[in-house]
């Protein structure tokens, strides 16, 4: 989708800041907002561009009342983050000297579980992905 087209759906609704959901086709950030006279205007004229965009309107089951949700894709910043966190954390070997106590050492396994978890929580220099 066109830079355009997001930067008119940002400025289309109140979003709130969202939220990551897991789906079928990966994790997407999951926003909501109330619908407003002029999203219905926009929802008639260009429906199947909206829903190509992830938007769509559904009635909130609690309060009966409307609610726009937006699937959007996460940040490409988030998004990198995370891919590189999945491949770190199937590492089955890490090349670092972990001090343990005398007379017992660490398995490669468990080397590399350490230095995932340092990494995962900012601690080896990798950012903690939002």
């Amino acid at each position: 989708m066109a830079a355009t087209k997001t930067a008119r759906i940002d400025e289309l609704l109140a979003w709130d800041a969202g939220r990551r959901v897991e789906t079928a086709r990966g994790p997407r950030l999951l926003r909501s907002a109330a619908p407003t006279p002029e999203f219905w205007e926009a929802w008639r004229a260009a429906k199947e561009d909206l829903k190509e965009a992830g938007i769509q309107p559904s009635k909130d089951r609690r309060t009966d009342e409307w609610v726009v949700l937006w699937w959007a894709p996460l940040p490409t910043a988030v998004a990198t983050c995370r891919a590189k966190a999945l491949a770190a954390s199937r590492a089955t070997d890490a090349d670092v000297e972990i001090p343990a106590p005398a007379g017992l050492e660490y398995l490669p396994f468990q080397k590399a579980g350490i230095v995932y978890c340092l990494r995962k929580f900012g601690y080896l220099g990798w950012p903690i992905c939002e």
